[in-house]
């Protein structure tokens, strides 16, 4: 009998093996985030933390999701949270 594997280790795996949490990439990211907080800290982590979980444990579903509503376009809401794993190689 043939067998077809079609399993991919999840690439977010390995990229905090090469990444660097310093990098502009990244501070880019944690800007943005920030902004579309408006200064709030707290809410800022919680979407990080949130974020995180999503890259790293995509088995796993989330209880609550995030909803960014603005009247204002252009403001970076796609950006933000656009599924990065998707745009892995």
């Amino acid at each position: 009998m043939r067998k077809l594997n079609l399993w991919r280790d999840n690439p977010a795996a390995e990229w905090h093996l090469d990444g660097d949490p310093n990098s502009h990439a990244v501070q880019l990211y944690r800007q943005l985030i920030e902004f579309l907080c408006d200064g709030r800290q707290d809410y800022a982590e919680t979407i990080f933390h949130w974020s995180a979980v999503s890259l790293y444990r995509m088995a796993e579903r989330m209880r609550w999701a995030l909803l960014c509503i603005s009247h204002e376009k252009g403001t970076g809401k796609s950006l933000a949270f656009a599924n990065p794993a998707a745009a892995a190689p």
